[in-house]
């Protein structure tokens, strides 16, 4: 049967796909699963066993609020309904959430795969996690409690693993009939290692019949052959015994070791080998490697033993380093010399250490100087900064070029000789004579014992990075803190502020839309056409064509939310300091400034400020009956009262720059702080609801209704945050919420001042005269 669609929401989506088993398996996908039309987590296996699924999916790392879940819940209970025996199905957030919501989902069983107990900073305790990155104010007090609960609840986990371990213990605390089966060797990869159709059916039956030691039978059965669980062994072999390594990749033919792995793995040797002063196995090493993994590998070793060379050369170097230092030095002839370094630069930390790249496990580090100019060789490359068209970015330097810092969706670094995308770059922003570092909108601060922390969500001064002359401290051997000029570059190709809108059949109105967010001062504007068919399209390229604004055509697929997708390309092609997000019929409104630029300049010394509320206020249709050709901002006067609850709905400005994970029509994640327009701080009793409604320095007229048959027009178009697929999106602006919002309690004439209305009407009018001569 086909996939049915029970419920979305701005959390997550809900699907059903009903087979004639009477039982049926409720599903919850992982953090790195995301929305891809009518598929759920294990859907494929589950249909090709015939048995009944129904699957949440989450449309961000939300960890699946209890209030959207209750809320599918009920509009769920329907198809709930026809199954008594239901079976709970999840891993990491998925399975949290399985285990959280297994009372109210009335569950005989439960299958949770390295979940979590809790990401809530006030009640977790445990080794530090990334995951507290992604807490906000609707997950408060979300720990798995007793009453959450319900059926014969496993919980499969590696015993060795510390952070799942930590929660595992915590969830077991709250029910002493939850069983713990582990899964040795699999660190945080156990659904991947038992994932697979046999495998699925024998954990629900042994679930089903709560028999743990069957269970524990079929996951060390299973386990073994895994190749998730080889490439685990072949790491940690690739340490201790590099000879295993060679011969397994000699002999296995895995398309799970990719050409990425396997750099990895024989760079892990290399390190190893030179440590111990012998080429021996390097050069076995550098056989097994992919050209580019080739060719950054020697560009690296060469540019690290011209470094320690000059130290080297002092002690007695064991002659297979002295044999590979003139085999590099040979086959590099007849390259051209090494570039000018006079201005590359080193990154010190507070500890007085440097910033590098180990190679032994590709991660960042940060060493003492005494460590890096050591006799013994010690494989770390010194971090490096360059400045792109895009702003600084941190490098490796090799002989040759430079090599591009690159982090994966799994956290994990890759070099490349191209520069990243937005999603895996690192920034260098200039703060004074010093720098932050920031990846996904969360800063870089160097911990002890040599760790870099790349997930805080502030940072205090101590904890920025001074720049220091490389070229200093490759000759003299020490750390020589001469503080390179690094001037903050023009990294923002497009201005100060750049405002995106997505648009379905506006056409009416966006003419006056593009006028007033020119006088106030943006410097670039985006419009996302949703397949317009009202002529919109051609007055958008018109203005486009004019050099008013930029015009991109979207087209998502039907299982996308529009207006999200749209937001989410956006930030990655806007190069501005800050982007603000609004819908056609949203204006905003200063109340102390004349320009954006004068509206944002009080916070260019708060580096920490990385999002700005401004709160919502609706406008009615001001007891009008039908349009005119008057400016939407003329015509509608009558507003809510100024407390009416859904004024508490925010639009904001986000620095481009420290964009988090959750892009969101109302408010994005950054990795700072988030205030009000006035700068006081903003607390969020949900997301995108403020818990204090603000006008003193700005609002956004949000003229939600307009009139009767305009607001008809507006639900013909549907709801741009949610898809075609959803079922739910042409039935959003029903009659009903119409006379909910249509509010008329009393005049606000900020937008409607004469001054403002004349200004108005003569940038409509340069318009027209522009896109005239087009």
């Amino acid at each position: 049967m086909p996939v049915q669609f029970l419920y979305e929401d701005e959390h997550l989506k809900l699907m059903a796909a009903p087979a004639s088993s009477g039982l049926l398996v409720i599903t919850f996908g992982d953090m790195l699963a995301s929305i891809d039309g009518n598929r759920f987590c294990a859907d494929t296996p589950l249909a090709t066993l015939g048995l009944s699924a129904m699957g949440f999916v989450a449309k961000t790392p939300n960890w699946y609020p209890a209030d959207s879940v209750r809320r599918g819940i009920d509009a769920a209970s329907a198809f709930l309904n026809r199954y008594g025996e239901r079976v709970l199905y999840g891993g990491s957030m998925g399975g949290y959430a399985a285990i959280r919501y297994s009372a109210a989902l009335k569950a005989n069983a439960v299958l949770a795969f390295c979940p979590q107990w809790s990401i809530d900073p006030d009640e977790y305790s445990g080794p530090p996690q990334a995951y507290e990155r992604f807490f906000f104010p609707a997950l408060k007090g979300m720990g798995i409690a007793p009453q959450h609960i319900a059926g014969n609840v496993f919980v499969f986990h590696d015993p060795k693993n510390e952070i799942d371990s930590y929660h595992f213990q915590r969830i077991a605390e709250q029910n002493k009939d939850i069983k713990g089966i582990p899964v040795h060797a699999s660190e945080h990869f156990v659904t991947g290692i038992l994932a697979g159709r046999n495998v699925l059916s024998e954990l629900i039956e042994g679930a089903q019949t709560n028999d743990a030691t069957g269970l524990l039978s079929t996951v060390n059965r299973h386990r073994r052959g895994n190749p998730v669980r080889r490439r685990i062994v072949m790491e940690r072999a690739a340490l201790r015994h590099p000879e295993l390594v060679f011969f397994l990749l000699q002999k296995i033919d895995d398309h799970e070791l990719t050409p990425e792995f396997i750099d990895t793995l024989c760079a892990r040797i290399i390190q190893i080998d030179l440590k111990r002063g012998h080429s021996g196995r390097i050069k076995l090493a550098l056989r097994f490697m992919s050209p580019q993994g080739r060719r950054l590998q020697l560009d690296l070793l060469h540019g690290w033993l011209q470094r320690t060379r000059p130290r080297i050369k002092k002690t007695n170097p064991p002659a297979g380093l002295s044999h590979l230092w003139k085999s590099l030095k040979k086959s590099n002839a007849s390259e051209r010399p090494d570039r000018e370094r006079e201005t590359e630069a080193a990154l010190k930390t507070f500890h007085n250490t440097v910033l590098v790249y180990r190679q032994a496990d590709a991660k960042l580090v940060h060493i003492s100087v005494s460590e890096l100019s050591a006799d013994s060789p010690n494989v770390c490359f010194p971090v490096s900064l360059e400045q792109t068209p895009v702003g600084w970015v941190l490098v490796l330097r090799g002989r040759r070029q430079s090599w591009f810092i690159r982090w994966r969706d799994d956290d994990r670094i890759e070099l490349t000789d191209e520069l990243p995308g937005l999603r895996g770059r690192t920034w260098a922003q200039p703060v004074g004579n010093k720098l932050t570092l920031t990846r996904r909108g969360l800063f870089f601060c160097a911990g002890p014992n040599g760790e870099i922390w790349p997930d805080r969500d502030t940072i205090k001064e101590w904890e920025t990075f001074t720049p220091i002359n490389l070229r200093a401290l490759e000759q003299n051997g020490n750390l020589t803190p001469q503080a390179l000029a690094i001037e903050k570059p023009e990294t923002f190709s497009d201005g100060k502020c750049t405002v995106c809108l997505i648009a379905k059949n506006e056409g009416p109105y966006l003419l006056e839309w593009v006028a007033w967010y020119r006088l106030l001062g943006f410097d670039r504007i985006v419009v996302y056409d949703n397949d317009s068919n009202d002529g919109g399209s051609e007055l958008l390229a018109r203005l486009a064509q004019a050099g008013v604004l930029t015009h991109r055509l979207w087209s998502p697929s039907s299982d996308e939310s529009p207006q999200i997708s749209a937001y989410r390309d956006a930030f990655e092609q806007v190069n501005s300091e800050w982007m603000f997000i609004v819908d056609a019929d949203e204006f905003l409104v200063l109340h102390q400034h004349e320009t954006i630029h004068a509206f944002l300049s009080r916070f260019d010394a708060q580096p920490d400020v990385t999002g700005i509320g401004v709160n919502w206020r609706f406008f009615g249709d001001a007891f009008l009956k039908a349009g005119d050709v008057r400016p939407i901002t003329q015509r509608f006067v009558w507003a809510g009262n100024e407390r009416h609850g859904g004024h508490a709905h925010l639009k904001s400005f986000t620095r481009v720059l420290n964009l988090g994970h959750t892009v969101n029509m109302h408010i994005c994640d950054t990795t700072g702080r988030t205030v009000h327009a006035s700068g006081a701080p903003l607390t969020m009793s949900d997301w995108g609801l403020s818990e204090e409604i603000e006008y003193e320095v700005a609002q956004v007229n949000h003229y939600y209704t307009k009139t009767y048959p305009e607001y008809q027009q507006k639900r013909s178009r549907g709801c741009a945050d949610l898809s075609d697929d959803s079922g739910l999106k042409y039935d959003y602006y029903h009659d009903g919420a119409f006379h909910q919002m249509n509010l008329n309690d009393t005049v606000d004439l900020a937008a409607a001042t004469p001054e403002r209305s004349r200004q108005l009407l003569n940038e409509m009018q340069k318009l027209r005269d522009l896109i005239s001569k087009v």
